[in-house]
């Protein structure tokens, strides 16, 4: 029965946190939100973007690294061999 309470307890003071939570959010945040959307009503639904590309220039090509496996040897290791 005591368990019972406990964790019944614990549940409530988590959700009353939450809700705390929220309500604090909110509070601090919601008339960002409503100028968000006054804004939205007198922004354009459509905007024009023009780019002019000046030059493209690429100074410092990637080195590309190919080992060479043609080296190793094709036939079984004779013998035992330490583990890495």
């Amino acid at each position: 029965m005591t368990m019972t309470v406990l964790i019944a307890a614990l549940f409530a003071a988590g959700a009353v946190f939450a809700a705390g939570t929220i309500v604090a959010t909110l509070r601090a945040y919601w008339p960002a939100v409503c100028a968000l959307r006054e804004a939205a009503d007198y922004g354009a639904e459509e905007q024009e973007l023009r780019v002019t590309t000046i030059g493209f220039d690429v100074s410092h090509a990637a080195k590309v690294l190919r080992p060479d496996f043609r080296t190793r040897s094709v036939g079984t290791p004779r013998g035992l061999r330490a583990a890495a």
